[in-house]
């Protein structure tokens, strides 16, 4: 039985004075905790993280190989696996052999108004000239008007029978020339998978120099060693993240304690790329990028035709909505979202208006440094921007934003920051953590939920983040967790700052043609699936998530660049700035 409470007159004069606080102590504590405490209105995986953290660190030590939980990874993407095992290259997908009709022609002419929508079938065979029975083949479909530098990609839908419809909406008026291309197929998509479906990283080893009392050495490092399996965990350096888990072990050097790493270091072997080779599923022109068919000419009349609907600004209620595939075009060199109104920042005036007062942190691999790099202008340049400035002063011209690194570092890859005074504006820019394949010391690669939990947030705090090429190699569940660190520190800087604008900049297309002489990155098919990853474990955040999948696969330059061209940059850059300002001021 619980023992009775004494009764409140029983208590002397101080017990009842002490007890009075303390419950008016508890009511302001209740009263705080549901007025100030923002709470996000949409739920997210909630790890008990403390015990997670502690978890991962001792499980980086088994011996045995990390558990990969591909339910995890299917909850997020899943994409067809053929159903019967490869034997032959001519059992597999052909784009030669395989073509594409137009559905519901309109009286057999190709003559459209805008607002239309263009349905092809694509009907796969394999190279027996054997119609094919399952899916999984990974096309592009494009509408392209060079001329008039407008283009749009369309969506396809696999119906898991070797048959697929793509649906490409015509926002552009004019002649432009759709154009059918059997990127992967199934088979090699299979191939990619499992090449990629390991503890280790084929293709891609680091290592680690360590302070010792001789010198230095250098010693093995990565998420997962397989020396592991036949060495005690006494011979390695648990170097796992404390405050996220993730998993970073090296070997340990002869004779020493775990001291000091200096320098990290990236080196990259043809195992990945010799195991593509040998299957012949990788060839340009004949198995890789095919062109299906003869191009199909498309005349668009500048009359509508369905309604075009009118979109909101871009917010982040706007953001919340399923994104449309695709999720805008080009016309006329200008990116027009299908998901948001975006605006267009002309000059230095308003782009400058937009940015006032704010704290921009770019954070991630060098895709996202390159907006970093679109703001900041070279350090070399400051002593002839100090004479421009008074020319301009001098003549009462109006300047932008221009800011310059008060201090800038040796390595491209350490954290930097640059400031405008004159527009009270600021930028930072942090790479990611480990696996990191430029290298460089443990100060270049903070990781990025790390970051996240030291930025206060507010109103004038924007957050972009990126994270993918550099994990192409791992199997995904490494990716996955990596972004339920990241979207884990999201939720906690939008409960202590609920008003932070947090940007997710989506992975980009770019080419395979180059796989042999650079294991980099294999494919973007394996870009495609971390970028489907990260849109869905953001999903149930106030997040923004700018698709720039397809916005480079959409541009009509087709130079699929890792890093994208100058004129793609800018528009990423104009679409964030659309977050930023979605209202005419």
């Amino acid at each position: 039985m619980l023992p009775k409470c004494p009764s409140f007159s029983k208590l002397s004069n101080s017990q009842q004075r002490i007890l009075v606080v303390l419950l008016l102590g508890s009511l302001v504590v209740l009263w705080f905790a549901n007025s100030w405490m923002p709470k996000l209105q949409t739920p997210i995986f909630i790890w008990v993280e403390r015990e997670w953290v502690q978890k991962e660190i001792n499980m980086a030590m088994s011996r045995n190989e990390p558990d990969l939980d591909n339910a995890a990874v299917q909850k997020h993407f899943d994409w067809p696996v053929p159903p019967i095992s490869y034997k032959h290259l001519n059992e597999a997908t052909d784009g030669s052999k395989s073509i594409y009709y137009r559905l519901k022609s309109k009286k057999d002419t190709n003559k459209y108004k805008l607002g239309d929508v263009v349905k092809i079938r694509i009907v796969a065979y394999n190279g027996k000239k054997e119609r094919k029975t399952y899916g999984g083949d990974f096309w592009r479909v494009l509408l392209k008007s060079p001329d008039l530098k407008s283009s749009i990609h369309g969506s396809v839908t696999d119906h898991l029978d070797g048959t697929y419809t793509a649906s490409i909406p015509l926002r552009f008026p004019g002649k432009a020339i759709l154009t059918v291309a059997l990127i992967h197929s199934s088979e090699a998509v299979d191939k990619l998978r499992r090449v990629t479906s390991t503890p280790t990283s084929p293709g891609l080893e680091f290592e680690a120099q360590f302070e010792v009392k001789s010198g230095t050495t250098w010693k093995q490092c990565n998420t997962w060693l397989p020396s592991l399996k036949s060495h005690m965990p006494s011979d390695f350096c648990n170097l796992t993240s404390p405050t996220n888990g993730e998993p970073w072990i090296c070997e340990k050097p002869s004779g020493s304690a775990c001291g000091k790493v200096l320098m990290y270091k990236a080196i990259r072997t043809n195992d990945a790329q010799a195991a593509l080779r040998d299957t012949g599923l990788f060839v340009l022109g004949k198995t890789l990028r095919v062109p299906i068919g003869q191009p199909t000419a498309i005349y668009v009349s500048s009359e509508n035709g369905a309604n075009i609907p009118h979109l909101p600004p871009c917010t982040i209620k706007a953001s919340g909505v399923k994104s449309p595939v695709p999720a805008g075009y080009f016309i006329n060199d200008q990116w027009k979202s299908l998901h948001c109104r975006n605006k267009v920042f002309p000059d230095v005036r308003t782009e400058a208006k937009c940015l006032r007062n704010k704290s921009i942190h770019i954070l991630g691999d060098s895709t996202i440094r390159q907006w970093y790099g679109r703001f900041i202008l070279p350090g070399l340049l400051k002593s002839v921007h100090k004479v421009k400035t008074w020319v301009d002063d001098s003549l009462h011209k109006y300047r932008g934003v221009e800011a310059f690194e008060t201090d800038p570092p040796a390595n491209p890859w350490e954290p930097r920051e640059a400031y405008d005074q004159n527009h009270n504006v600021a930028f930072y820019f942090a790479a990611h953590g480990p696996p990191l394949q430029n290298g460089g010391p443990p100060t270049t690669m903070p990781y990025i939920s790390d970051r996240i939990d030291k930025i206060e947030g507010g109103k004038n705090t924007v957050v972009t983040i990126t994270i993918g090429f550099h994990l192409l190699l791992y199997e995904p569940y490494t990716y996955v967790r990596r972004m339920r660190t990241i979207a884990n520190a999201i939720q906690r800087l939008l409960q202590r700052a609920p008003d932070t604008l947090v940007v997710y900049k989506g992975l980009n297309t770019f080419t395979m043609d180059e796989i042999y002489p650079s294991p980099c990155c294999l494919s973007e098919w394996l870009a495609y699936r971390y970028n489907e990853i990260a849109r869905s474990i953001l999903s149930s955040l106030p997040v923004v998530f700018l698709d720039c999948w397809d916005m480079t696969i959409a541009h009509y330059s087709s130079s699929d660049n890792l890093h994208p061209l100058t004129p793609i940059i800018e528009s990423e850059v104009q679409l964030l700035l659309s977050y930023m300002c979605p209202h005419d001021e």
